[in-house]
């Protein structure tokens, strides 16, 4: 905060620039004290518009992967990262376990062997978890947006 309580000796207090925004607000780098609006002055239209990413969670869980990679690469986030990394092991799981699920001489999926029963808890635990964890997820990523220059 610029004042005279930290005015360089020589220069005059009121020739110090205002703090500087190119810190980041809350830490994030590059976000301007002034850019955008509260996401509760956004419009319904902006939170739709921005919330898409939240959609990759609905298929199966199996592409949340991706929508927690495209927020953690574009807000540069490492938990979302994390999270990225986590659902796309999660998802190669499921489809490995659907793989290696043993088959009966009808051509029918062994229902009761540990691969399709593991497979399909895991697949379940993403696709609920993925969908939820992608709805928390999306408040910051909406207050993260928001604060980008529309």
């Amino acid at each position: 905060v610029a004042g005279p309580a930290n005015a360089a000796p020589g220069l005059d207090a009121g020739a110090l620039p205002p703090v500087s925004a190119s810190a980041g607000v809350g830490g994030w780098p590059g976000a301007s004290l002034d850019a955008g609006l509260p996401i509760e002055a956004r419009g319904r239209g902006w939170r739709l518009r921005h919330s898409g990413w939240v959609l990759t969670a609905l298929p199966l869980g199996l592409t949340t992967w991706l929508g927690f990679l495209y927020v953690g690469l574009s807000a540069n986030r490492r938990a979302w990262k994390v999270a990225a990394a986590a659902y796309g092991v999660a998802a190669a799981a499921i489809l490995v376990l659907a793989i290696i699920s043993p088959v009966g001489p009808d051509g029918r999926v062994d229902d009761a062997a540990w691969q399709s029963v593991l497979g399909t808890i895991l697949l379940v635990v993403t696709w609920l978890g993925g969908i939820g964890h992608a709805l928390v997820a999306n408040v910051g990523w909406l207050r993260w947006r928001s604060r980008r220059a529309p």
